[in-house]
This record gives structure tokens, sequence and C-alpha cells, in this order.
């Protein structure tokens, strides 16, 4: 909870609801009405992060948004049952409590033939969950946790 803390060369990103700073290399990009509608939020309670090595989504993307949701664990079932059927999947883990830089939060990490990636939620308040995830090609958690040192909830 708090102030997002900004390192040197880091530019801030303020949403409704959360703050992150991520290296000012890095390309922010904004999700439009129509995914957010699809996403149960708003434009103001959603950014997408991509690193500057990964010169597309599919190398690396951080996707973070506040849901109109409340369940952290049918929020995760849900997006685990679809990863799980993935005929490339090469390792999945259990839904539990995770840390990303310094938070907790439930989800889950899995791995595929092409790609890595992340899902973890956590309930706010009644109708506002907070969804956070990562994938790609080259985009194991560990590449990403300069910033998530700088994620607070506001």
């Amino acid at each position: 909870l708090g102030e997002c803390p900004v390192p040197e060369n880091y530019s801030l990103q303020i949403r409704q609801g959360f703050c992150i700073a991520a290296p000012s290399s890095w390309s922010i990009l904004n999700i439009d009405g129509g995914m957010a509608l699809i996403l149960h939020t708003t434009p103001g309670q959603t950014i997408s992060i991509r690193p500057d090595w990964a010169d597309s989504a599919d190398i690396c993307q951080l996707f973070i948004y506040i849901a109109s949701e409340s369940i952290e664990s049918s929020h995760l079932q849900i997006r685990y049952n679809e990863i799980a059927l993935n005929a490339g999947l090469s390792e999945i883990t259990p839904i539990g409590i995770l840390v990303l830089g310094g938070n907790s939060f439930v989800g889950f990490q899995w791995a595929d033939t092409s790609e890595t990636g992340g899902i973890y939620a956590l309930s706010l308040s009644t109708n506002r969950l907070l969804h956070i995830s990562h994938r790609g090609k080259d985009c194991a958690v560990d590449k990403l946790k300069e910033v998530f040192t700088t994620f607070r909830i506001q």
C-alpha cells in the first residue's frame, strides 16, 4: 500500500487503484474500452507493459487490471483450467500464495514448449479484484522482479 518508489530512469504509471514504475525504455500500452469491457474493468484501471528486450507482446508482456469481481479462487481457477488444457504444457504450479516484489498474491505459474507465464490475483474489496499476469517466449517472473518491487495498491 502507498506510494510507488520510482528508481532513477523509471517512469511512474498511476491507475485507479494501483501504481507501478517501469524503466523508461519499456513500452506502456494503454487498453482501449472494448478490451476493458471484456475484462470487466475500465481503461483507467488497466495497464500493459512490454519490456525493452521484447519487440512484441509474444516475447513478453505484463498485464495488470482491476476487475469487477470478488473471488480470487474463481478468477484463477477459470484461467488455470484453460491453461491446463494446453497440449504442450510442461509445468503448472498449484494455485497458492506467491510473493512478487514483496507483495503476496494468490496465483500460479506455468510453462509450455514455447512460453512461460504467471497469473496472480488479490481481492481488494467487494467487487474489486486485482489481476496481474505475464506471459511470453522470454518472460520468466524473475525478469520482471525489478518492476514488481515498485508495485503498490492505492
